[in-house]
């Protein structure tokens, strides 16, 4: 959904291909913006609104977009009602597939992280301003977080390496300056200017390098840490919980998840859905309506199977409702 809920943005898939279709909500319209085959990975349109908000709008047309990859790595502007769909940048590397490019604006709108996989233990970010021009380039990124239109957050690779690294880093986009900020975290937000939230003590269990860690708000003028409750800690009767644990690949070449190497066949892998779905029985016998998103793999079919209504949606997703 757009931030202001007029619009709808999806992958519409077909027996053929994949299309992005853009939809005004008040009068039902459609924009059918690019189509392409599906191929054996199951690649979806990557899209991200712009501005992320709502707040400020393009101040070239003066309209609220949304930013799409094309089929051959570009990043495309459009504007919400289909018009004036154009060419924003090519930043990736001709043999950076599509479906591996992430896209990231600003608060405002005004600047664009967009990370381009370049192999699978290296992802590149280019920084873009609102007409394209590359601002900064940063080998080594995993994904990024903005706070403000000048400055960002990023979590370097180093934890794909066989001692792994939990580097969080900061990049000043006025002054060029890229300073550590944390060597043993895992980046999860940055909602304020000097308020940080981040994941301590990270740890990947053994083989599928499903990620542990404790949640902690970070005051980054003080240095100050408060931990953040856990889900189970402060759940109660009649609240709602969201679980959106990493998916289990529907096969090999699932593209949806990159949490494990060897997916649902892994012992470490079992386990841990199997936590995600005791959470979800604990929570609901405390009175707590949860709702969880996983894919239709079989060992999640298999885990919810008792105590839960389940949607199945498109794309080889679906959501289990405890009952």
């Amino acid at each position: 959904f757009a931030p202001d809920g007029g619009f709808l943005a999806y992958n519409e898939v077909e027996d053929d291909g994949v299309t992005l279709v853009l939809r005004d909500l008040a009068t039902g319209e459609a924009s059918r913006l690019e189509s392409r085959p599906m191929g054996d990975e199951g690649a979806l349109y990557t899209f991200a609104w712009r501005p992320r908000f709502g707040q400020p709008v393009d101040r070239i047309t003066g309209k609220r977009q949304l930013t799409y990859v094309d089929a051959e790595g570009s990043i495309r502007l459009v504007n919400l009602d289909g018009t004036d769909d154009r060419l924003l940048a090519k930043p990736c590397p001709e043999d950076s597939p599509p479906e591996g490019i992430s896209l990231y604006w600003s608060i405002r709108g005004e600047r664009l992280a967009v990370i381009c996989l370049i192999s699978s233990l290296e992802q590149t970010l280019f920084v873009l301003d609102d007409q394209g021009n590359t601002m900064a380039t940063v080998p080594g990124v995993a994904f990024v977080r903005w706070p403000t239109d000048e400055r960002l957050a990023y979590q370097t690779m180093g934890y794909l390496e066989p001692v792994p690294k939990f580097e969080v880093r900061v990049l000043e986009l006025t002054t060029g300056k890229d300073e550590l900020l944390r060597d043993d975290a895992w980046l999860l937000d940055w909602p304020q200017h000097e308020r940080i939230i981040l994941g301590l003590g990270p740890e990947f269990t053994a083989r599928n390098r499903i990620l542990l860690y404790d949640a902690y708000l970070l005051e980054m003028e003080t240095d100050e840490l408060t931990r953040v409750a856990r889900l189970d800690d402060g759940a109660k009767t009649g609240d709602f919980a969201y679980l959106d644990p990493p998916y289990v690949p529907v096969s090999k070449t699932a593209s949806f998840t990159c949490y494990t190497a060897e997916g649902a066949k892994t012992t470490g892998m079992v386990a841990f859905q199997t936590r995600v779905r005791d959470m979800a029985l604990k929570l609901k016998r405390r009175g707590v309506h949860v709702l969880v998103s996983n894919s239709s793999a079989p060992l999640v079919k298999q885990l919810y199977a008792d105590g839960f209504a389940v949607t199945e949606q498109a794309q080889k997703n679906a959501v289990y409702d405890a009952i």
